[in-house]
């Protein structure tokens, strides 16, 4: 799961800004601290099965946050 979280990271650093503003109020976070804390609460809701990958893709391709996503990320 490290690797992942590593991975998970990267591809947020280059996520818009408009992007990063809105995902960060779902975190309730700062941009600069929304890859760590994102990608923690992300592995977390995988090994507590409180999302599937529908909701990774739908996030990380469409930048739609899911229902369930939210409660993860909510959550965290």
């Amino acid at each position: 799961m490290a690797h992942w979280a590593s991975y998970c990271e990267n591809q947020v650093k280059y996520w818009n800004v408009q992007v990063k503003t809105d995902i960060a109020i779902y975190v309730r976070t700062t941009k600069d601290q929304l890859p760590t804390v994102l990608c923690r609460r992300i592995s977390k809701a995988l090994m507590s099965n409180s999302i599937v990958l529908a909701d990774i893709k739908a996030l990380t391709r469409d930048h739609h946050v899911t229902p369930r996503m939210i409660a993860a990320l909510r959550n965290g």
